[in-house]
């Protein structure tokens, strides 16, 4: 294979000489037919110089030659070179010798040189994927510069040596910025491969499972997905934060069901809806339609066939603060769901910042696709979430390194091949315009939420805002004021004179709906005691 692409690339490269020598010839002979041999010089020189400055270009435009790209140490990537570094790193013996299937050549961007070769008989691949730091030091790179991976065969591999730190520039505009709307039957962009190619993935009867940790990018992988589901506003939004953290409050106003508060009742809660409620429906849906699964060909006569999307992101926060009954009746449901809602149009997504055997129970996570791991501490840990053996095989999430910001091992679904990809990354700002435009969407449609909500979650989430999991009176009153005008202080108001107000006003509220608190003794933020209430008696 080697030898016949060798010629191939000489034909090619006899064809493009005889292409850049045609005119060359052509003018010196004009030169010479009308000026003489100096002519012909002079010709002859001024169009081999504007050849010159043609020049190789990349795909973007760029200007480049293979004689100017050097390896590390300044040399260009050749056949000895790359059995010279593999005989230092002692992946093969002094004797023996690479077949190599491929000329070692440029890529079509200038960013990198790759090959394509057969190790010896005896020598497995492993033990090149393992010698990664003797052949970057062989080549005069870094190890992140290096990328291996097996081929089809155990002892065919695909070396590709990155010209500079990959991933190192800012990372690419995220491309939904210039989508109006999008359709989650199709396709979606998840980021761009070391080949500077973009990567599209379709989740239709898909799940996923990303994990990394803490400030690895997971929550931008996660958005790819997440703004996508946004933007088709006939997508259900099921999501919840077991960290109770911040990354899916500003999606709140589109999800059917949510709970930014890591609290075990409200992950059981929505689970139990997509149970009992989302799936049997899409199950008659289904059987209605004549099939066992709903496609986008139903979606398109009958809209009442649409995709719904579930994100479970810190399972293992769940668990911990969950009861042994709660913990297996979620685990349960969850893995129900995975299993069954595929084929339905359910699309579950868990995310993890801990990756390890307890962060995703192994029957849920052995059932989820598509896998992607950011930088981890560990090989264990990468294959955690890629699947064990990943790591040795060349495919480590621990050799990303910190600066790699969203950076990770993708895994496309059942049977790809594991390639390094970065996320798109979308700041707050443009977050918030693109949920603008998909609370537009859906409210075009009539597809957003209806939701009923009491003064009793208001006053659980005035209470969970302070992180204390207590709140006074006054910092109850100061929250629901900015969800409700009623609560907010009058102009020639005394604080005793709010006080009474607002405290009857908020009692008469709840008893409205049947409900009654009473004030207990609590904490401020000062550590003083006061009036207030505790979130644990709330729920």
């Amino acid at each position: 294979k080697y030898r016949a692409a060798r010629g191939n690339a000489r034909t090619r490269r006899a064809i493009r000489a005889a292409a850049a020598l045609a005119p060359v010839a052509g003018v010196e002979g004009t030169g010479l037919y009308l000026l003489g041999a100096p002519g012909g010089i002079a010709a002859a020189g001024a169009t081999l110089a504007a050849l010159a400055l043609i020049g190789r270009r990349t795909r973007a435009g760029e200007l480049y030659t293979d004689r100017d790209s050097k390896v590390g140490d300044g040399d260009r990537m050749t056949d000895e070179m790359v059995n010279r570094v593999y005989r230092d790193a002692k992946v093969i013996g002094s004797d023996d010798a690479l077949r190599l299937l491929t000329p070692c050549t440029l890529t079509a961007d200038g960013k990198a040189w790759q090959v394509v070769f057969r190790l010896p008989s005896g020598t497995p691949a492993k033990k090149a994927l393992d010698a990664r730091a003797g052949l970057a030091n062989g080549f005069g790179v870094s190890v992140q510069q290096i990328h291996q991976t097996r081929g089809d065969r155990e002892d065919t591999i695909h070396l590709r040596v990155s010209m500079k730190l990959p991933f190192s520039t800012k990372p690419d505009k995220g491309p939904l910025l210039g989508v109006e709307r999008v359709n989650l039957w199709r396709p979606i962009w998840m980021g761009v491969n070391l080949r500077g190619e973009e990567v599209l993935t379709s989740w239709v009867e898909r799940s996923g499972l990303f994990g990394g940790e803490p400030g690895s990018g997971k929550s931008s992988g996660a958005n790819d997905l997440l703004l996508a589901a946004a933007l088709d506003p006939t997508v259900r939004m099921y999501l919840a934060d077991g960290k109770a953290g911040a990354d899916i409050t500003p999606f709140e106003p589109i999800a059917t069901m949510f709970d930014t508060d890591g609290e075990p009742k409200n992950l059981l809660a929505i689970l139990q809806h997509i149970w009992e409620v989302e799936i049997p429906e899409r199950r008659a849906l289904a059987k209605e339609h004549g099939s066992r699964k709903l496609t986008e060909a139903m979606a398109e006569k009958d809209p009442r066939v649409c995709l719904a999307v579930l994100l479970v992101d810190e399972w293992s926060s769940y668990g911990a603060a969950a009861d042994q009954k709660t913990r297996q009746e979620m685990e349960r449901l969850l893995r129900l769901i995975v299993q069954q809602g595929r084929a339905l149009g359910v699309i579950t997504l868990a995310a993890t910042q801990k990756p390890d055997s307890d962060s995703v129970p192994t029957g849920i996570r052995d059932i989820l696709s598509i896998r992607w791991a950011m930088r981890c501490l560990t090989p264990q840990a990468s294959d955690t979430i890629l699947g064990q053996g990943y790591a040795s095989a060349g495919h480590n999430a621990q050799d990303i390194l910190k600066s790699q910001r969203g950076v990770g091992i993708y895994m496309d679904g059942e049977g790809a091949e594991p390639e390094m990809v970065r996320s798109y990354y979308y700041d707050d700002d443009e977050v918030a315009a693109i949920l603008e435009r998909a609370h537009r969407l859906r409210q075009e449609a009539g597809t957003l939420p209806v939701t009923d909500v009491t003064i009793l979650d208001h006053l659980i989430k005035a209470v969970s805002s302070t992180g204390r999991g207590e709140a006074t009176r006054a910092e109850v009153f100061a929250y629901l004021a900015t969800v409700d005008g009623r609560y907010q202080r009058g102009d020639s108001e005394s604080d005793a004179q709010y006080g009474t107000r607002v405290g009857k006003l908020l009692k008469d509220d709840l008893a409205a709906i049947g409900v009654t608190v009473d004030a207990v003794k609590v904490r401020g933020a000062d550590g003083r005691e006061s009036r207030g209430f505790r979130l644990d008696e709330l729920q």
